[in-house]
């Protein structure tokens, strides 16, 4: 026990003068990284209150310090301050963009934040500092996986498998990544191996999606489920994965469920507001749906590039709206016939399109001023305001099936495209002459259950009179040369853009065609669609019906059950065999 009146000096937590920047970089940068273990210990805790003062008297001495700068930003991210913890990271590279910690804590924070195509760069960069470290590989591979640069995620999720093993992470993400490179047996190996280190929701949450992919719902399901049924707090991210088989199978009221269950655990799960809005939309509830399909700018990672604000609705008579195309070609097609209404409300439309179809929609020109899409600089653009395609039948109050606007043809083109497709294809022409679509984009994650083989379509050649014609573009139309018994007339090295597409089309009798672009540009033509639909479709074919609110002189044939064309194309030779019949029909409707 001290006696009374003794005095012993306490020891200040300050850098004291003999440790001063000019005496001893060495002591002030172990006072510095003791700081910053503190208020990381704090961090690990939760205690979040402490880590923040202990940060924010650790920047005012060390204002200029990177590392504390990012330590600084992790605080304000468990905080909930993203926008905060974004200017910590920004600053702390400003300071030094080499610097190893801050790299690591502001790649991990894009990563959390799900904003994969911003972390690469400084992943990249983290790949040049630190060339053996496996975790800077399976982070670049997982951002790429995310990003659907299907490739190159392999070779970095492998190299990274080359470094470490031991790794369970980067079994899962290589069977992940295989999976949608459609590569089922390695995925199954990769997962199988991943299965065998640990038991944990990843891996099974992984192999349920695997085995839907492969077309053994059962075993989806039973992953799916053994995933629910864990005792563990599960985020927000497996109950999204878990709700995938459902979708799949067309139980829409149980994945609806499971993506509230996930929105209720975290509010801002974009991946779940998607999926929510997805299955909302396909039955055809629109006006909850809409709302939560605004989600999809942080799920695929785009968002409006423009310096003007956002239109939310509001009055629009007298204003310039600029409006982005979104997403794919068809899409595009699709939203475009939203244009018009626009301007009949007295808005002056500046409209960004994929290059490709700038002809096509040249025949818009009355309605909009249009502009390539990434061949701009918005910066030059004079507007009021801006948004998105896919944003207008949401902003323009579109909140039931029967009020989709679907006056058709909305797309026309030049007589003289016209005239020069029907004179190249006079020579080839039948009685009935149709065109084929039977492949999508092979990268769009659907595409496996979309897209057909070619040789499917083999019972169409017995229909006398007959003539076909290629419409696919894209690797799938090497498999013409594999199918000589259908004799298909192939003029698509004809074909430059849309237009030419367009032209293709007007001079034939009927489209037929998976869920495609091409597709969607027949019914906006007015053209009599054929279109081949899975099991599970894209929302915008709603569910059990055979027409279209957004094309009347489509005609939707549906799978009966997951992977079964065959009634489908029974069907479809049906149809096409009594076209006389059929296209009455077509015309009357459209």
């Amino acid at each position: 026990m001290k006696k009374r009146g003794s005095k012993k000096k306490r020891k200040r937590r300050t850098v004291s003068k003999t440790s001063s920047p000019k005496s001893s970089t060495r002591t002030i940068s172990k006072y510095l990284g003791k700081q910053i273990a503190i208020i990381e210990e704090h961090a690990s805790k939760g205690e979040i209150k402490a880590a923040a003062e202990t940060a924010a008297k650790g920047l005012e001495e060390f204002p200029n310090s990177p590392e504390m700068l990012a330590v600084c930003g992790y605080v304000q991210e468990m905080a909930g301050n993203h926008a905060d913890a974004r200017q910590c990271h920004l600053a702390a590279l400003k300071i030094d963009p080499d610097n190893i910690q801050a790299l690591f804590h502001f790649v991990r924070f894009l990563i959390r934040q799900g904003r994969w195509a911003e972390s690469i760069p400084y992943l990249d960069k983290l790949k040049e500092l630190k060339p053996s470290n496996h975790w800077v590989y399976l982070a670049l591979g997982t951002a790429h996986m995310h990003l659907n640069n299907l490739a190159m995620a392999k070779r970095l999720i492998e190299k990274s498998i080359s470094l470490n093993d031991k790794d369970q992470r980067a079994w899962v993400n290589l069977g992940n990544t295989l999976r949608m490179m459609r590569d089922f047996n390695g995925a199954e190996k990769a997962l199988k191996k991943a299965f065998f280190m640990r038991q944990d929701k990843d891996v099974l949450i992984s192999l349920s999606s695997l085995y839907t992919d492969m077309g053994q719902y059962e075993q989806g399901i039973k992953y799916a489920e053994k995933v629910l049924s864990l005792k563990e707090d599960l985020s927000a991210d497996t109950l999204k994965a878990s709700a995938y088989p459902y979708m799949k199978t067309g139980l829409y009221d149980k994945a609806e469920q499971i993506y509230r269950l996930a929105l209720a655990k975290n509010p801002s799960h974009a991946e779940s507001a998607f999926g929510l809005a997805s299955a909302l939309l396909v039955q055809g509830r629109l006006k909850e749906g809409w709302p939560l399909y605004r989600a999809r700018f942080n799920v695929m990672q785009q968002w409006l590039d423009g310096p003007w604000p956002v239109w939310n609705g509001e009055n629009i008579s007298g204003k310039t709206l600029y409006i982005c195309a979104e997403q794919g070609a068809g899409d595009t097609i699709q939203f475009v016939r939203f244009v018009p209404i626009l301007k009949k409300m007295g808005a002056k439309i500046i409209f960004s399109c994929q290059p490709p179809l700038g002809r096509l929609l040249s025949c818009l020109s009355d309605y909009a001023e249009l502009l390539p899409q990434k061949e701009i600089d918005v910066r030059n653009v004079n507007a009021d305001f801006q948004t998105a395609l896919l944003e207008l039948p949401y902003l323009l109050g579109i909140d039931e099936v029967s009020h989709i606007p679907s006056d058709c043809p909305y797309l026309s083109i030049n007589s003289d495209i016209i005239n020069r497709w029907k004179e190249l294809t006079k020579k080839h022409r039948g009685s009935i002459n149709v065109g084929l679509v039977w492949a999508g984009n092979p990268k769009h994650i659907n595409d496996h259950n979309r897209s057909i083989k070619l040789s499917m379509l083999v019972p169409l050649c017995n229909i006398p009179g007959i003539r076909l014609f290629s419409l696919q573009i894209g690797a799938a139309s090497s498999q013409l040369k594999d199918c000589s018994d259908l004799n298909v007339v192939d003029l698509t090295h004809e074909i430059k853009d849309f237009a030419d597409t367009a032209g293709l089309i007007e001079s034939l009798d009927l489209v037929v065609s998976v869920d495609t672009a091409t597709a969607h540009l027949a019914g906006a033509l007015g053209k009599p669609v054929i279109i081949l639909i899975p099991f599970s479709p894209d929302w915008r074919w709603f569910l059990d019906r055979e027409d279209s609110p957004w094309y009347p002189s489509a005609h939707l044939l549906r799978q009966p059950a997951p992977g079964d064309w065959e009634p489908v194309i029974e069907k479809l030779v049906e149809m096409v065999s009594n076209w006389g019949n059929y296209s009455d029909n077509f015309l009357q409707d459209s």
